[in-house]
């Protein structure tokens, strides 16, 4: 949907264009036809230039997204080296606690063994 300001700001251009026709026709001495292609030319200029201000506002626009895309997949990547980090020292922490359980309880399992 395009924006109200849109119609406004073409309505405007229309506006400016057709008094500067009107202008060069009744100031100037300029004909009709003469007055009407200044009119044309300069609402074309306005246009070219609205719609060259509005692709760069998009491109910055673009930009700016794209760099804060980058920086949440910065932020995703260093939060998942860290998860990375952290699971890593609680399989040492299990593990050493699986290697001391089974050295606490080897004598008891020989003794078990040998009784039956």
């Amino acid at each position: 949907m395009v924006r109200i300001s849109a119609f406004l700001i073409a309505a405007c251009m229309v506006l400016i264009a057709a008094l500067l026709g009107a202008v060069v026709y009744a100031r100037f001495g300029f004909t009709g036809a003469e007055s009407a292609l200044t009119g044309l030319g300069a609402l074309t200029a306005f246009a070219v230039y609205y719609a060259v201000a509005a692709r760069s506002h998009d491109r910055l626009e673009t930009s700016n997204q794209l760099a804060k895309l980058a920086r949440g997949a910065g932020d995703l990547a260093s939060q998942l080296a860290e998860f990375g980090r952290r699971l890593n020292a609680i399989e040492d922490k299990v593990e050493s606690a699986v290697e001391r359980a089974v050295k606490t309880s080897q004598p008891l399992t020989e003794e078990v063994e040998r009784r039956f």
